[in-house]
Formats: C-alpha cells, structure tokens, sequence
C-alpha cells in the first residue's frame, strides 16, 4: 500500500462527513422501514482536506498521487497533530489556480 507523498498537512479545519450505512424498504403507502446495515455502521467517514498556497509542484505532487490510485487503491496517511495513520481512498478532487498559487480540495474516504 503506498504511502501518501506529500508532507504538508492540510489547512484546518477539516471537514468531516459521516454517513451511517442503513437499509431502507418503501412500502407502497408511503410507508419506509429503515435498519442499520451490519455491525459497524459509522465506523468509517468521509473527510474534505484542502492544501492552498501550493507551488505548481507541489499540486502535482498530490494530484498525480491521486490519479495513480485511480480511485481505487488504498493509500496511508498521517493526521497531524496526533501521528495517526490511517487508510485512505480519494473520491474526488479538484485545483483551483489564483494568481500566485495553487488550492487542492479531495474527499477522502476513511477504510479499512
């Protein structure tokens, strides 16, 4: 599993999404049952990181990184200021350019 490249932590604060995984049945009078979906269902979360004041290289680093796992493969990464690693997947990203620099916006989803 390869090991997220870049070095600069991501601007605070970090956005956090947490989505419980749940079934849902519609009955067809308006009616909806709804349970949880296993065991552990908020175990895992989405979290929107944003790198600004980025050099050209420095955003080319983190999206080429990025279309390397095209989505699918698992990476590590180390939240600061605690030094906890975690598995991470991309979901989406986006650059903004302004005049002097570079912004990196990616949702990454917490796995196993």
């Amino acid at each position: 599993m390869a090991a997220f490249p870049f070095t600069v932590n991501p601007d605070a604060p970090l956005e956090t999404r947490i989505q419980p995984r749940k079934k849902t049945a519609s009955f067809g009078d308006g009616y909806i049952a709804e349970a949880p979906d296993g065991i552990n269902t908020m175990l895992y979360k989405d979290v929107v990181f944003t790198w600004s004041q980025l050099t050209a290289t420095q955003k080319d680093t983190i999206v080429n990184f990025f279309k390397s796992t095209k989505g699918v493969d698992k990476f590590t990464m180390a939240l600061q200021p605690e030094n906890i690693t975690y598995n991470w997947k991309v979901t989406e990203w986006s650059e903004l350019r302004t005049q002097t620099n570079w912004t990196v916006r990616a949702t990454l989803n917490q796995v196993p």
